[in-house]
Formats: structure tokens, C-alpha cells, sequence
């Protein structure tokens, strides 16, 4: 009885679309999981196991990350069972290896940082946080849910600079890759690690074919469905430069509209987009106002390239 894993080697090829991306080597691999809370979860729960192999005196205890972290970091410290260290993010809402440094502990064997936070779209100083885990002897991952489809686009990929030394990688298609919803890459840049904590072995799961890595073992799952094959059909269809200018055509879009919000009067333009997200607010709303709206600071995330600029300026001119 083979293992019910949904494997499809078009799923591999898409995954190392994504690795390449990364500048990963030819060990890179991983799988397609249902969201970035189970991607998170998987790669941490890798990060922990390798930690304890090669570091098996000290304390595999703590998660640092940034304060503009996902929530799902703090869900899956609690499944973990382990702390979480929040660094402070910078004015733009960025976790730097400076900043990261005073939060050390032997407790702490994974760094997260953000490939695009979901609050403000910040991309963390991975380069930094790269040096600090290697000198350190940790684990490296990197949060790219939203923002990691920004890779796809040359004039992006050096705010991703040191990313080719992460340990692991998430991205959510169905955020900013145009694929359907439940669907996530997670990766790893020696799939080995991630075979090492998730393999499943025992007799009713063994398998015929053993040439090829079996995607059931590099997550927190066993019986699982194709879910990158949509995504590989699309790139196929499409080509990958057609994905990468629909990317730098949403990141222009963005720009547009920032200026547009910068230029309008009545509007306060907060903070210019890392990547797609912009925050401002109207200067004519109270507090009660705002709180009504639901939130104090507005936020716009573009990942739809068809988007207008000029339409959403002229829905915006309605708060002034």
C-alpha cells in the first residue's frame, strides 16, 4: 500500500521555479501546502529538529521575529510550545539584524523575517538577519506569504538581497501569483532538512517509487492533494515573464496611487509601498471616525494588475 501523497512532478517543476527565484541550489525542494500557517508551522518545526541535531546542548526554546510579524508565528509558537522574541520593527516596519542583536538568547534557534509583513509590506533586512543566524547558528526562514511573488520581478529581487542563504521559504500563490486560494509553497534550500523532521516511515506507507522525493515528507501533512498543479498550468500557459511584468505592473500601479494619495489634499500618505502595500489616512476623520471604519491607519495591498490607479484615486477623493 503506497502512500496517498498526490505527487505530481509538475509540482516539482513550479516549486523550483520558485527556488530558482531564491538563487537555491539543486538540493532546494519542498511542497505545496494548504496556507502559510501550515508552511510556517512545517518549516519551524524543521528549523527545531535540525537545531537539535546539530546543536543538541543548547535550547531550541524561542522564535525571533519581528513586531510586524504574521500572526500565524505566534499560532504556531503556541503549538510549538516556545516562546516568541519580537524586535521592535523600524518607521518603515522593518526587523533589522541590528535591532534583531539585544534579543539573542541561547533560547532562540530560528529567526523569521518578514518577505513582505502583512501589515505594511515591509520586506526585513534578510541580508542582516542571513549574517546574524549564520554567526549565531541559526535557523533562517523567511515569511514571503505575501511578498515573496515579488522575486518574479528583476527590479524587486534586491530588496530580497541575502535570501539565497535562508533555510526556508514560504509563498502563497493565491496572493500575489494569480492562483486559486489554499495554496502554499513552502521550500526548503536543503529539502533534506525537511525530510529529516517530517518523514513518516512505517510498513503500510512504504513506497514503490524511490527515486523520486515524495512530498508527504517535507510537511505536516500525509494524504494531500495537488494543489501546485494549478499554479504550474497557469506558468505554463502564461510564461513566467508574463508573471513577472503582471508583477511589476500591480508594484507600479502601487506607486501611482501612492503619489495619487501624496498629492491629494485631505489625504496623509504614511508610508511609501516596500512592495504593493500603502498606508495613509483621511485628515479629516476623528478618532471616533476612524474606529467606525475599523481601523486607525488605512491600507491598501495591490496584487491585481488589471487594477486602475485613477479609480481607486477617485473612490479615495470621497474620504476628503
Amino acid at each position: 500500500m503506497g502512500r496517498r501523497c498526490g505527487r505530481h512532478p509538475r509540482e516539482n517543476q513550479t516549486l523550483r521555479w520558485i527556488a530558482d527565484l531564491a538563487g537555491w541550489p539543486a538540493s532546494a525542494g519542498g511542497v505545496f501546502v494548504a496556507g502559510g500557517t501550515l508552511g510556517n508551522l512545517s518549516a519551524l518545526h524543521a528549523a527545531r529538529e535540525w537545531h537539535r541535531r546539530y546543536r543538541p546542548c543548547e535550547g531550541c526554546g524561542a522564535i525571533l521575529c519581528s513586531s510586524e510579524a504574521h500572526s500565524s508565528i505566534q499560532a504556531v509558537a503556541r503549538v510549538m510550545n516556545v516562546a516568541v522574541i519580537a524586535v521592535e520593527a523600524d518607521e518603515t516596519g522593518r526587523m533589522t539584524a541590528q535591532d534583531a542583536i539585544p534579543h539573542l538568547s541561547e533560547a532562540v534557534f530560528a529567526v523569521v523575517a518578514n518577505g513582505g509583513a502583512p501589515n505594511c509590506g515591509a520586506v526585513d533586512d534578510i541580508a542582516g538577519l542571513a549574517d546574524l543566524a549564520q554567526a549565531h547558528g541559526l535557523w533562517l526562514h523567511v515569511d514571503g506569504a505575501y511578498g515573496g511573488a515579488a522575486l518574479a520581478a528583476p527590479a524587486m529581487r534586491p530588496a530580497f538581497d541575502g535570501i539565497e542563504r535562508a533555510d526556508s521559504l514560504i509563498v502563497d500563490p493565491h496572493e500575489w501569483l494569480f492562483a486559486p486560494y489554499d495554496n502554499c509553497a513552502l521550500l526548503y534550500r536543503d529539502a533534506g532538512h525537511g525530510a529529516a523532521a517530517h518523514g513518516q516511515q512505517a510498513v503500510y506507507l512504504d513506497t514503490v517509487d524511490k527515486t523520486h522525493w515524495n512530498p508527504s515528507d517535507y510537511a505536516l501533512h500525509l494524504t494531500r492533494r495537488a494543489r501546485g498543479l494549478l499554479l504550474w498550468y497557469s506558468l505554463a500557459v502564461h510564461g513566467t515573464e508574463a508573471y513577472a511584468e503582471a508583477i511589476a505592473t500591480t508594484r507600479q500601479v502601487a506607486e501611482d496611487i501612492a503619489k495619487g494619495i501624496d498629492a491629494t489634499p485631505g489625504l496623509d500618505l504614511l508610508l511609501d509601498p516596500q512592495l504593493t502595500v500603502i498606508l495613509f489616512r483621511p485628515q479629516n476623520m476623528d478618532e471616533a471616525e476612524m474606529i467606525a471604519w475599523g481601523e486607525m491607519v488605512f491600507r491598501l495591498c495591490i496584487v491585481n494588475p488589471a487594477t486602475r490607479a485613477d479609480e481607486v484615486l477617485a473612490i479615495l477623493e470621497t474620504l476628503t
